[in-house]
């Protein structure tokens, strides 16, 4: 049976027609009233005016509407698709919750979903239920009928009676719901295949669904799934709110914020999922957790890819013990430090705070913060090489205050600007102590310079890696690290992979950057891979918690990356630093996330089960799934995908494939020749005079041609 489209008929135009002659009555004797010939031609034009007017309503339909629908058996054709219409005919006796996510998200079928919920009047459906209650206890105690019978009887008087009392002792509600589904295909063999499929998935736990088809009523089905919004099948079943709740996807919501980076597509609705990580009211960093080949390494480039070229006002540096960020670098024209053998760093350095900082954070004393960074970092010395520093702690504070004192630095932001003391001033101090203790104490009894002289000894045996052919003797003297003119600095410790030392060198390089997010004007993201390590040793984690606590004044933005999530949780400022990161990116984790460490993050099970199941990154699939937390707008599931262009910056293997890396880049520029689509959603158009800085400070052992040709794309595609 053909069904026209949709829109008004000859008919229609008829009775359009005739309303437009007009009779004019007299109301007085019911006469007709005649008109002058001039007032008929006036009321004749003003008729033909409305006629031109277009049928605004009847347009849209037209322009929508298929050429025809051919409805047959359990099928239908609209235009040039086949269409099969079902409805649910069986929901599972126990959903759990989201066990429609698969459904609704991840079936590669072409198809329209719309599920019509309707509340009961709890009032009414309680007496209704009352009654029923009243007469399964009738027929359940009546003798007739064998043992099935009575197991019948009993399944139906508990069903019923449960229902009952939830509703009358709860706040829970009835609903009548009725679910519609329309699968599309290009052919008929196609709309075979993509049924198979949704069956299959249907009929499979968790949806534990009875699709049926619409034989009869296929037209009608398509109705009741379209945006019309009205159930014309009309098959419902009786649903509890609990029930209903659990079918809902756990997230439908949209993050789309002016100026925001493209963090991904949400995998739910297809929208683009752009988030301003500056507009957070909570402070600016983020946890990023996945296991290793979930994708978190590639979407945390990306990430720094989208944001450096969104705007000009952002230093970008990178923290990794394992090489894994050279192709960003290269790609920023970035400066690479490598840490370890002789390069020079002083743990004592401070420089002046400018004042706008310290208006925003009225409590900073940097002065403070500096000398407990300092002990953090000698603890975490001795402590490594298993020392404890007990009596030795308030020896050890004295010499790094007078060391201070002998640069002219106090607690007054003026003197920052001095030249810094380093650790061979300390030595130096803590040797003068065990010669002459009675310069560095008020009481001058021999015990007490005997335990001050001991106790300096005590250090003096320990600081010997400082010492001229020590391992640490490029951290005794002043700082060679000349990265303040960067804006993209990346710092590679996987010399020091292995020694058991990162931590220490972690910890020495996150002061570093948190002194130049003091200084600068422009907005810091500092990237940490392997934030793990900082977190293994407590005696750093209250300069940590600190520093993040204050990020937000310095804006600083703190990335921790890690492959597993227990070790915030290890302790009570690691968990702190953790719940203070405004955005959450959670990539494929197995596990590790129990139940508190659930509730701590406000995570549902839901959600749980998205992480430990979510797709890795796949280059077959061009993406890979994550969970994706911001702030209030609580978490939505996403996909992060790479232009061509992204992708090739990021994995590129000049080395290995040098043939393959030129062809790219040459399709890579034909392409930029042709279309301006390859680019950077965000990117600005590009700073001549920070691209000429970048590469002034940018060292020459860095250069790659290959990288290069790709990063003249990068960087000259207009936006």
């Amino acid at each position: 049976m053909k069904i026209p489209f949709i829109g008004s008929s000859d008919k229609d135009e008829e009775k359009r027609d005739r309303k437009d002659k007009v009779t004019y009555k007299n109301s007085e004797d019911e006469g007709e009233q005649h008109l002058s010939s001039d007032e008929m031609n006036k009321i004749k034009e003003s008729n033909e005016d409305v006629r031109d007017v277009p049928d605004t309503g009847r347009y849209h339909k037209d322009l929508i509407s298929p050429a025809g629908i051919f409805e047959e058996l359990g099928k239908a054709k609209v235009g040039e698709h086949h269409v099969k219409t079902i409805f649910i005919n069986g929901w599972p006796d126990e959903p759990t919750i989201g066990f429609l996510n698969e459904i609704l998200m991840d079936v590669p079928v072409k198809n329209d979903i719309s599920i019509h919920i309707s509340p009961f009047d709890s009032d009414y459906i309680i007496r209704r239920l009352e009654k029923q209650v009243q007469q399964s206890r009738s027929k359940l105690e009546s003798s007739s009928g064998g043992l099935i019978s009575s197991q019948r009887k009993a399944e139906a008087f508990e069903q019923t009676n449960e229902i009952y009392n939830a509703l009358k002792q709860t706040n829970t509600e009835l609903f009548d719901v009725g679910m519609y589904v329309t699968i599309r295909g290009e052919s008929e063999e196609e709309l075979r295949q993509a049924t198979d499929q949704l069956f299959k998935r249907m009929r499979s736990a968790p949806a534990l669904l009875k699709p049926t088809t619409l034989n009869l009523n296929q037209l009608e089905g398509m109705k009741s799934v379209s945006p019309i919004g009205n159930d014309t099948v009309g098959y419902k079943t009786e649903m509890m709110g609990g029930a209903l709740g659990a079918m809902m996807p756990f997230s439908s919501k949209s993050i789309v914020e002016k100026d925001g980076i493209d963090f991904g597509i949400h995998a739910g609705n297809g929208s683009p999922v752009m988030v301003d990580r500056w507009k957070r009211d909570n402070g600016y960093n983020q946890l990023t957790v996945g296991k290793i080949g979930s994708g978190k390494s590639f979407s945390t480039q990306l990430n720094m890819l989208r944001s450096y070229a969104s705007r000009d006002d952002v230093l970008l540096f990178m923290l990794d013990p394992v090489s894994g960020f050279d192709n960003v670098v290269k790609a920023l024209n970035g400066e690479k430090v490598t840490v370890g053998g002789r390069l020079g760093l002083n743990p004592l350095e401070i420089n002046e705070t400018p004042e706008k900082i310290l208006d925003k954070a009225a409590d900073m004393d940097p002065y403070t913060v500096k000398k407990k960074n300092v002990m953090d970092f000698f603890e975490m010395y001795f402590y490594q090489r298993g020392v404890e520093l007990l009596d030795s702690r308030g020896i050890l504070e004295q010499a790094i205050e007078q060391a201070y004192s002998d640069k002219g630095i106090t607690r007054d932001i003026s003197t920052h600007s001095k030249e810094s003391p380093t650790v061979m001033d300390v030595i130096d101090i803590i040797e003068e102590m065990a010669e002459h203790p009675e310069r560095y104490s008020e009481v001058q009894s021999e015990q007490h310079l005997k335990e001050i002289e001991k106790q300096a000894s005590r250090l003096i045996n320990g600081f010997t890696q400082f010492r001229e052919g020590g391992q640490y003797n490029n951290l005794a003297g002043k700082s060679e690290l000349n990265i303040r003119e960067n804006d993209v600095t990346y710092f590679d410790l996987s010399q020091q992979e292995g020694s058991g030392d990162i931590g220490l060198m972690m910890q020495l390089l996150f002061s570093e950057v948190y002194q130049i997010a003091k200084e600068t004007d422009k907005k810091v993201m500092f990237i940490i891979d392997e934030a793990h390590y900082l977190m293994k040793d407590a005696k750093t984690l209250q300069f940590l918690e600190t520093a993040v606590r204050h990020s937000r004044h310095l804006d600083l933005s703190i990335n921790f990356v890690t492959q597993t999530i227990e070790e915030f949780f290890s302790h009570e400022r690691s968990e702190a630093i953790a719940q203070q990161c405004s955005i959450k990116l959670f990539q494929r984790t197995e596990s590790g996330i129990n139940n508190e460490i659930a509730d701590t993050l406000d995570l549902n099970q839901s959600e749980v089960n998205f992480i430990q199941t979510a797709q890795a990154g796949s280059a077959e699939l061009g993406y890979s799934e994550a969970l994706l937390g911001v702030g209030s707008y609580g978490y939505v599931p996403i996909r992060v995908m790479a232009s061509d262009l992204e992708e090739k910056l990021i994995t590129y293997e000049s080395d290995k494939n040098e043939g393959t890396i030129r062809s790219k880049v040459l399709d890579t520029e034909e392409k930029l020749q042709d279309s301006n689509t390859e680019a950077i959603q965000t990117q600005p158009k590009p700073d001549p005079d920070r691209q000429q800085k970048q590469k002034a400070t940018n060292n020459e052992d860095h250069a790659d041609p290959d990288i290069d040709a790709i990063v003249d794309g990068f960087t000259t595609e207009d936006n």
